[in-house]
């Protein structure tokens, strides 16, 4: 999918961008959405100074900033995890020979959680990994203290605590547009629109801002790179930046 869409087997990692469609994004714009995704998860850093920011602020600069403006679930979430993966030394290196297999899920969720938190820190991001991480290090504790009945308690409670971070969410955090949308959705902004001709058979639309809320596609932000041009006679064929 991601492929098909931007040319890069995951967008927007460049050094992955290992073929070249004529779809293919071109390598700046890669280049300055990787910076931004990964700065914004950090410290909420806007655009235009994300490559500024990411090549200047350390792990000591960002840190305190992330931990800082993190809800208290997560903060909660972090130290469980932490003494998790303190459990984990020991229960993945002393397994019995049986269960030597979960040996390889441990390091790669291991692996992709360090590039979670070095590069794209954000919650949204990291939360299927921290869940399993956390599910799987408390269920061989359990196991292996031979309290499967405690372990089924702790497995509720888990269960309960994350739905109340979610309905949390929903309920607290966004009751205004919860309120405004329980029975129909809420309105999408408009923008406006003009018709542009982006080639001899096909016609699309220009926003007023940089997003096209509420209007059809074929739309264009109004910050869009002025080089894309139709690869074919219909919309369906898709649109590419000559090098």
């Amino acid at each position: 999918r991601s492929y098909f869409i931007s040319g890069y087997l995951v967008y927007p990692i460049i050094d992955v961008g290992l073929f070249n469609p004529d779809w293919k994004v071109p390598k700046e714009v890669a280049k300055s959405q990787y910076y931004y995704i990964s700065e914004f998860s950090k410290v909420h850093s806007e655009r235009e100074v994300s490559e500024f920011n990411a090549k200047n602020n350390s792990l000591a600069v960002w840190f305190p900033i992330w931990f800082k403006r993190e809800l208290i679930f997560n903060k909660v979430t972090e130290f469980v995890f932490l003494i998790s993966l303190i459990l984990s030394f020991y229960s993945m290196f002393n397994l019995k020979d049986e269960k030597k297999n979960y040996l390889f899920l441990y390091f790669v969720l291991l692996f992709n959680l360090l590039i979670w938190f070095l590069k794209f820190p954000a919650f949204r991001f990291g939360w299927a990994y921290i869940i399993i991480f956390i599910s799987i290090n408390i269920t061989f504790t359990f196991v292996r203290m031979n309290r499967i009945v405690l372990f089924r308690y702790v497995v509720i409670i888990i269960f309960l605590l994350l739905t109340a971070q979610s309905l949390f969410k929903t309920f607290f955090e966004n009751k205004k547009y919860f309120a405004q949308s329980i029975i129909v959705p809420i309105p999408i902004p408009q923008s406006e629109t003009r018709d542009i001709k982006i080639s001899s058979s096909i016609m699309g639309k220009l926003s007023n801002k940089p997003k096209c809320w509420g209007a059809s596609p074929p739309c264009f932000p109004s910050n869009y790179d002025k080089r894309i041009k139709a690869r074919g006679i219909n919309i369906t064929d898709g649109f590419y930046i000559p090098n």
